[in-house]
């Protein structure tokens, strides 16, 4: 007979042993899918919400302007920029472009007092193109362009004790050094997938320039920005797109300005690179866990049959057969065990890929641009690299105990309890 044949009828012959081996594979691999699914999410998320609501792919500001940025520097400005992100938009590749002016600012209260808030003037239209505004507007509707209205977030829209249809004043330092200030009318309130934008308002790019006197210089009309930031069509790479819009910006007629991609914005490719560099540790740590489980279990099922070594080896079962055998064994263990695994896997992995776990509760008072509901998005490449990690891991392993057995004298190997 067949060593295959035996090890076969073997997994079968002791039904609990061999269920409690590919119950504990099973388990280790569908630990393995979630968390790689849950990582591969997290990273995807991260890129997705600082390319879309901070940077871009590719971001255009004034030379100076990282050095000053904790000051707010609205001096240094991209100048024209309207005018900048048609003509970006007509450069094969890119997606889509939108000007910003980010800003303090501070609201006067009923009672005399004034709140320091953070808000942002952006093309509303352009914006749903690059930040897919429309997804996250929860009542009302967006400010209209050249009007006095202003979207407001739940939480900072309950801390001044405002709703949809109510006023405000802003006051705010202009570009040329001054105080302005405008009253606005709320139209709706957004909320965003993650908590670092909770205390934000939101006003017309136009409005917004009258607000900070963003003047080009030797303009008549109010039409600079703090910043021009591109998105790119899906596959293009950064490196194509870039001398186009480096070439546009050396005619001079956008200001001081330059344009980086987000492998050169320091700030953001450190907390990619971080957050990458996290994950995976968290990733191979559970490896490691999968990894004891699985030898854990494997060793366990081949020391526990000591005495049936001995009874084979007595039989005339030489110490290479005896080797091939249990490795057999845990191969088709592995093999059952890591596919139960990867399906169960799949299967928890669906209704989470769709429906995922809120942990809004958890992650409101964390300034850090990962969404607070939480999926589990495996790849094809995950589900394959946990199953053939499981079948490897759980096959190989079995070699340890087996040489270690087929090398003792039959006689010691029957006395072994």
């Amino acid at each position: 007979m067949k060593l295959s044949q035996i090890a076969w009828r073997n997994i079968f012959r002791n039904r609990r042993r061999s269920l409690l081996s590919v119950l504990a594979l099973a388990i280790a691999a569908m630990s393995l899918v979630l968390l790689f699914g849950l990582i591969d999410w997290m990273k995807d998320d991260l890129r997705t919400n600082l390319f879309r609501f901070y940077t871009g792919q590719i971001r255009i500001r004034d030379r100076e302007f990282d050095t000053y940025e904790h000051l707010s520097p609205l001096h240094l400005k991209v100048e024209h920029a309207l005018d900048l992100v048609e003509k970006i938009e007509q450069i094969p590749g890119v997606r889509a472009a939108a000007a910003r002016i980010g800003f303090p600012a501070m609201v006067l209260e009923e009672e005399g007092t004034f709140l320091g808030v953070y808000g942002r003037a952006m093309d509303m239209e352009q914006e749903r193109k690059v930040a897919n505004l429309d997804e996250y507007l929860l009542t009302g509707e967006f400010p209209k362009a050249g009007s006095r209205e202003i979207l407001l977030t739940p939480s900072l829209a309950e801390e001044l004790g405002k709703q949809v249809g109510d006023t405000l004043t802003l006051m705010a330092r202009t570009a040329t050094y001054g105080t302005n200030a405008m009253t606005f009318t709320i139209t709706g309130l957004v909320r965003f997938p993650f908590s670092s934008l909770d205390r934000a308002f939101f006003i017309p790019l136009d409005t917004g320039q009258r607000l900070l006197r963003m003047r080009s210089l030797n303009g008549s009309t109010f039409d600079a920005a703090s910043e021009v930031v591109v998105l790119l069509e899906e596959g293009v790479k950064e490196r194509d797109v870039l001398p186009h819009v480096q070439a546009l910006l050396a005619t001079g007629s956008y200001g001081d300005v330059e344009a980086k991609p987000w492998q050169e914005l320091p700030t953001l490719y450190s907390v990619i690179r971080i957050a990458e560099i996290t994950y995976n540790i968290i990733g191979l740590l559970f490896l490691l866990l999968g990894s004891t489980v699985i030898i854990n279990t494997t060793m366990m099922v081949i020391y526990e049959r000591m005495r049936e070594i001995g009874t084979m080896s007595a039989m005339g079962m030489e110490g290479g057969q005896l080797v091939g055998l249990f490795f057999l064994e845990a191969l088709y263990l592995a093999l059952i065990g890591a596919a139960v695994g990867v399906g169960l896997g799949a299967l928890f992995a669906y209704p989470l890929g769709i429906y995922g776990i809120d942990y809004t509760a958890a992650t409101q008072d964390i300034q850090w641009p990962i969404s607070n509901i939480y999926y589990c998005t495996p790849t094809w490449r995950t589900y394959l690299f946990v199953f053939l990690f499981s079948v490897v891991v759980g096959a190989v392993t079995s070699f340890i105990p087996s040489r270690r057995a087929a090398k003792l004298n039959p006689i010691q190997a029957l006395r072994t309890i």
